[in-house]
């Protein structure tokens, strides 16, 4: 990863709610799953998505490295983009992948 690019990383985490637990996170990714690591510094939307994940919940962040099947959902969603309205139905089913 270029140089550049980990300190933006690094930066970003330093504004999270909890800054430790998103650096964990992120070592952890890059040591049980350095594929999915290496295609996330690749999509960088899809790396800080995840990153706010584990700063605000490490229930979901453990559940991401425990199941990593759904970080792929979520680069799916990503490309998807995500920033459309979901419905309810779509919202309780997203919800119970995690």
């Amino acid at each position: 990863m270029a140089e550049q690019s980990r300190n933006e990383i690094d930066t970003f985490i330093l504004s999270l709610p909890d800054a430790e637990a998103a650096r964990a996170f992120l070592q952890r990714l890059e040591s049980e799953h350095p594929e999915r690591a290496a295609r996330c510094h690749r999509h960088s939307i899809l790396l800080l998505r995840l990153l706010t994940i584990a700063a605000y919940s490490p229930f979901l962040a453990e559940n991401l490295l425990r199941y990593p099947d759904d970080i792929d959902w979520f680069e799916r969603e990503n490309e998807r983009g995500m920033d459309y309205v979901k419905m309810t139905e779509q919202m309780a089913e997203d919800l119970s992948r995690l």
